[in-house]
């Protein structure tokens, strides 16, 4: 066992399923949180609809109170096709939730345990559909903004890590992805 637990969105299927399982075989304990299990094994699969703001701030409040959270990774995200004339105020606000706001409330669930370990890690998974992509509109717009919230969270962060939290954080941005084997 390495001592690390990592909570993953969206680590039922695809990009999330695949880091889950790198890092249940290097002997992390894993936690997804999506709206369907997965079939990782190993992996500790909770049910929860992140773009409902109440579930993920219960979600993150009962896996800080049952595991040291070492690395938290916001990778989940859906994509609701339609072109900006076709695109509504909804779409954007469900999105919105997904990508940003379930990300600020789990890290706010973790962050605190990280701070007083001295350790932790937070990954936000993003999209180069900031570029823009034909019928991305609310999730070009959602996804691709984790830059703003790593750099809001860099004055607690940051700051932290300088005053010895040891925290750190990563963006990463993705391009396409073929998974003919899933």
């Amino acid at each position: 066992m390495s001592g690390y637990t990592a909570v993953i969105t969206g680590g039922n299927k695809g990009i999330g399923a695949d880091l889950a399982a790198a890092m249940v075989a290097r002997g992390w304990h894993v936690v997804s949180l999506a709206r369907h299990a997965g079939e990782t094994a190993d992996v500790e699969h909770l049910i929860c609809d992140l773009s409902d703001p109440d579930a993920v701030e219960k979600a993150g409040a009962d896996i800080a109170a049952r595991h040291e959270v070492t690395h938290f990774v916001q990778n989940a995200g859906i994509i609701l096709p339609n072109l900006i004339e076709d695109a509504r105020p909804a779409d954007m606000l469900a999105l919105t939730q997904l990508h940003l706001g379930a990300a600020l409330a789990l890290t706010q669930a973790f962050l605190p345990a990280m701070k007083a370990r001295g350790f932790g890690r937070i990954l936000f998974n993003a999209s180069r559909a900031a570029l823009g992509a034909k019928t991305r509109t609310a999730y070009s717009a959602s996804k691709p903004s984790y830059p703003p919230v790593p750099l809001l969270l860099a004055g607690s962060v940051v700051f932290g890590l300088a005053a010895g939290f040891g925290i750190a954080w990563l963006r990463h941005l993705l391009g396409p992805v073929n998974r003919q084997d899933r």
